[in-house]
């Protein structure tokens, strides 16, 4: 067992405090550059919790182990993109350390053998890493030669920084929806698809009902002149429908904007917990969600670009270690693989399909009529059956 400092205790509301003010007010840190020519371990998300059951990452410690065993000695560096520790979840770092010491010590050890370099996330908090990991470099952003940017991903959920999602209100957001899933034992997520239980049911019958009627006040508002809250309305339905139907957290258009501005050739990113690896783009994602008004709440930057922009690039996203997934990547001097280390399959764009290809995304109230059958009832068959990947 490698020696960790356990003597870290912060409250849950300092530690969301500080989390916000380390995400939305820290100048970003220089890209740390990496060689192209190298070979790298990529993994994000792993969110290690305090062993409880709200920890997502659940009892995956041996196949974490056996994939650092196997590919460590091989590689040149360990990137983690981000949301490595779930310091919202576990609340101490000692908690993270008794529910999962071995991966704990391996990370460690790792790192003081060889380059790991730790991207802060959303649910990272700088203590936790550097009581847990201290041998681990911390950064921003990574960047593989020309080839490659790696950051976390969560500054294109509308969400975070200057997003129309982001205000004081979410930090209130955040500590209900963790005390809810913690007294309950049940996630309350998107998809619907993935998080099917009676707790998530009710959520879904609760925010549809929410969420209707916040945008007739929002409606109401608009033809007064005041359009803000119609914007943060359209802005909250898109979030919701893109991440029921194949792209979660919204952040696939507003990356692929990036990805498209950018001079690197692979954006490389975590956050979303959506495995996928796309090229070959043969039209843009439709910015398009049915029932949205027809109000311009997107910054120019964040919109959906020409296919033609992103002829030769790929996106990759390293997906998580939340529930069931387990995915990695390897790059290797140029070159990504993007795998499930569960069965050993490559992972394509399968889950992003219908996001890429649809004309429109269905929004919240045609989801609603589709799938909702009263009573707190819903057609889950149906839900998985359209969204074509999921059996």
């Amino acid at each position: 067992m490698v020696d960790v400092d356990l003597d870290v205790d912060l409250d849950l509301d300092l530690d969301l405090d500080l989390q916000q003010d380390v995400i939305a007010s820290r100048p970003v840190d220089e890209p740390v550059r990496l060689p192209a020519e190298g070979s790298y371990l990529l993994l994000s998300d792993l969110h290690l919790g305090n062993g409880l059951r709200t920890d997502v990452f659940g009892r995956k410690d041996a196949l974490l182990l056996d994939l650092l065993d196997r590919t460590t000695g091989e590689t040149d560096a360990l990137i983690l993109a981000g949301d490595v520790i779930d310091a919202l979840q576990a609340r101490d770092a000692a908690a993270v350390c008794r529910a999962h010491p071995d991966v704990v010590a391996r990370l460690e050890d790792l790192a003081r053998r060889k380059p790991v370099w730790h991207l802060l996330g959303n649910h990272d908090h700088p203590a936790f890493v550097a009581a847990l990991l201290p041998s681990a470099r911390p950064c921003r952003e990574v960047r593989l030669g020309e080839e490659a940017r790696v950051v976390h991903g969560h500054q294109f959920d509308p969400h975070f920084f200057d997003g129309p999602l982001a205000d004081a209100d979410m930090r209130f957001a955040i500590r209900v929806h963790e005390a809810v899933e913690r007294f309950t034992g049940h996630t309350i997520r998107l998809p619907f698809a993935d998080h099917d239980n009676p707790t998530n049911r009710f959520a879904h019958w609760f925010f549809y009902r929410q969420t209707m009627a916040l945008g007739l006040v929002a409606h109401a508002a608009a033809r007064l002149g005041r359009t803000r809250r119609l914007r943060r309305w359209a802005a909250h339905h898109d979030y919701w429908a893109r991440s029921q139907w194949g792209d979660n957290h919204a952040v696939l258009i507003p990356a692929l904007a990036a990805l498209a501005a950018g001079r690197e050739r692979v954006l490389i990113m975590g956050h979303a917990h959506q495995a996928g690896r796309l090229e070959r783009f043969e039209a843009a994602p439709s910015e398009r969600v049915s029932g949205e008004p027809s109000v311009d709440w997107r910054e120019p930057s964040r919109r959906a670009p020409d296919p033609a922009a992103l002829r030769g690039k790929t996106y990759v996203n390293l997906g998580s270690w939340t529930f069931t997934d387990a995915t990695c990547a390897l790059w290797r001097a140029g070159t990504i693989e993007l795998r499930d280390q569960a069965t050993g399959r490559p992972v394509g764009n399968e889950t992003y399909r219908f996001a890429l290809t649809a004309p429109g995304i269905p929004g919240m109230r045609e989801w609603w009529a589709r799938y909702y059958r009263g009573l707190l009832r819903y057609d889950g068959a149906a839900v998985r059956r359209d969204l074509g990947f999921r059996s």
